[in-house]
């Protein structure tokens, strides 16, 4: 049986799990973001545009513009495939996007994961609680 390839895309994303993954992403956020690449790319897009008009020139959150998406979305061609925001995954999609995107670094409002008391960094070390 042929092996199936992944597309320029997937890799990508294991890419990037093997070099951002600090343990405190939710459980399914990789897989997601390699099925919806699309939503990464519009909230990207979307965030530059509301910077650039300056009504959130500074700051802005990333649940926002996913509202945003979706209000499109519903709006627009009803033939599309079906809009699959995971709302567990805004937080990682913020990070993620800050980390690959320098010109929208510190741009999202993140709070940190509430997994990061119980996580282990790549290393194997712990997080702790005296950070």
């Amino acid at each position: 049986m042929a092996k199936k390839r992944l597309g320029k895309r997937t890799r990508n994303v294991w890419i990037l799990k093997r070099r951002h993954d600090d343990g405190t992403y939710y459980d399914g956020f990789w897989t997601w973001l390699s099925e919806n690449w699309h939503i990464y790319d519009g909230v990207v897009r979307r965030a530059r545009q509301a910077r650039d008009v300056g009504d959130h020139d500074t700051r802005w959150s990333v649940d926002a513009i996913c509202q945003v998406i979706r209000w499109d979305t519903m709006l627009g061609d009803r033939s599309q495939s079906t809009l699959k925001i995971n709302d567990h995954c805004t937080s990682g999609l913020a990070r993620i996007i800050m980390a690959r995107e320098s010109d929208l670094e510190g741009y999202f409002k993140t709070r940190t994961p509430p997994a990061k008391d119980q996580a282990v960094k790549l290393d194997g070390s712990s997080y702790g609680g005296d950070e």
